[in-house]
C-alpha cells in the first residue's frame, strides 16, 4: 500500500542537514516511499530497529526512534506530515531508555546547529500548529510576548474552565492547609506574580494549559506549590527543612538572558542582589536551553520579576513554549481553589 505523503521525485535533501546527519552516524538517504522502505529493509537484512531522521519538502526535520521497526513509524509520519520526502537511519539494539536518551541528544544537537525541528518531547520550541492556537491565536501569542505582558494579562477576561463541585472539593483541603502555613501570603503573592508576568492569558489557559498543585508529595524537603505546563514544572515553591523561609524555583529559556561578557556578569550580580542564583536543576524534556533559577526569598523573587526585564521575558518565553505542547498532564491534580486565589491576587484592582 502506497505511503500517504506527497512524494516529489525531484526533491533534494538539504546539504547542511546531510552533513549534520553524517556526523551523527546516520546512513545514506532514502526516499520516503514504498521503494525506499524496501531498500532500507534489504540493506539491513530486515532488522530495522533504531533511530531515524525524516526531512520535509522545506527541510524541517523530525528525529524518531523505534525499538522494533522504524518503517511502521515512518508510515505514520508520512500520513501525519504529507510533506515529508526523505529519511535516514541509524541501526540500534539499545534498550528503550537508552535509545530515548540518544533521541534526546540528537534533538538537542540539531537545535544547536539551527535545524528546524518538528519534535515536541525534547525540543525547546514547537514548530507548526499547536493545540494552544485553537484557544489563543498565534498572532495573540506573539503580541503577548512583545507587549507589556502584565497589561495584556490584565485584559484577559476569559472564563475559567468549568469545574464540578466535586472536582473543586477534591483538592480544597490542600489549599486550606497551604493557607495555614506561616508564609501563606508570601507564597500566594509569589505565585500571583508568576501568573501576572510570565503566563500567557492565565484565565483563558487555566486548567488546560497550566495547572497548580498545593502541597504535592516530594522527596527533597517539602514542596508547597507547583505550577506545571505539559508535564514540566515551570515554577515551584518549596522548603528544604520544615519551618524555614520558603524558596522559589523558576525555569527560563537561557537564550533570552544576557549571555556574554560584562552583560552576563552584570546579570549574575543583579540576581545575587535578589538572593538568586542559576542552578543546573533542569528537566529531561525541558529543551536545549532550559535554565533553573533559585530564589531564597519570595519577596525578592517578586521584586526580581518586576525589576529585571530579561528575567521576566526569559521566563515568559519558556512558559509559552511549554504551553504550545499538548495540554497539562496533571489536570486531575489541579487545585482550582489555589489557582483562583492566585488569579484574584494577580489582577486585583489597585486601591
Amino acid at each position: 500500500m502506497a505511503l500517504k505523503n506527497n512524494a516529489d521525485p525531484g526533491w533534494k535533501p538539504d546539504g547542511v542537514i546531510e552533513k549534520w546527519a553524517r556526523e551523527q552516524g546516520y546512513g545514506r538517504g532514502y526516499a520516503l516511499t514504498e521503494e525506499g522502505l524496501r531498500e532500507l529493509r534489504a540493506a539491513h537484512d530486515g532488522s530495522v530497529a533504531g533511530l531515524y531522521l525524516i526531512e520535509s519538502t522545506n527541510h524541517d526535520i523530525y528525529v524518531g526512534i523505534s525499538t522494533s521497526d522504524v518503517t511502521r513509524r515512518l508510515r505514520t509520519h508520512a500520513e501525519t506530515w504529507p510533506d515529508m520526502q526523505g529519511f535516514r537511519f541509524i541501526p540500534s539494539s539499545a534498550s528503550a531508555s537508552e535509545i530515548r536518551s540518544m533521541e534526546c541528544r540528537l534533538v538537542h544537537d540539531a537545535e544547536r546547529h539551527g535545524l528546524v525541528n518538528r519534535n515536541t518531547e525534547w525540543a525547546s520550541s514547537i514548530v507548526g500548529a499547536s493545540s494552544l492556537d485553537e484557544l489563543v491565536p498565534i498572532d495573540d501569542q506573539q503580541s503577548w510576548l512583545a507587549a507589556p505582558r502584565a497589561t495584556a494579562n490584565a485584559c484577559d477576561c476569559g472564563e475559567l474552565t468549568e469545574f464540578s463541585a466535586s472536582a473543586v472539593a477534591r483538592n480544597r483541603h490542600k489549599y486550606d492547609a497551604l493557607l495555614r502555613l506561616p508564609h501563606s501570603d508570601s507564597i500566594l503573592d509569589a505565585f500571583a506574580a508568576y501568573l501576572r508576568y510570565c503566563v500567557p492569558f492565565p484565565r483563558t489557559t487555566e486548567a488546560t494549559f497550566w495547572t497548580a498543585t498545593s502541597l504535592p508529595a516530594w522527596s527533597q524537603g517539602r514542596r508547597i506549590l507547583t505550577c506545571t505546563m505539559a508535564v514540566i514544572e515551570v515554577f515551584y515553591i518549596f522548603e528544604t527543612t520544615s519551618g524555614e523561609d520558603p524558596h522559589a524555583m523558576l525555569f527560563v529559556d537561557r537564550r533570552h538572558l544576557p549571555g556574554r561578557g560584562l552583560a552576563r556578569l552584570g546579570f549574575r550580580r543583579e540576581l545575587r542582589q535578589f538572593g538568586a542564583r542559576q542552578v543546573m536543576d533542569c528537566h529531561p524534556s525541558g529543551g536545549n536551553w532550559e535554565q533553573g533559577i533559585r530564589f531564597d526569598n519570595l519577596g525578592l523573587f517578586v521584586a526580581a520579576l518586576e525589576s529585571i526585564p530579561e528575567l521576566q521575558f526569559a521566563a515568559a518565553h519558556f512558559a509559552l513554549d511549554r504551553m504550545r505542547r499538548p495540554g497539562s498532564g496533571y489536570a486531575q491534580s489541579h487545585n482550582r481553589s489555589l489557582a483562583e486565589a492566585a488569579l484574584l491576587r494577580a489582577f486585583a484592582p489597585t486601591p
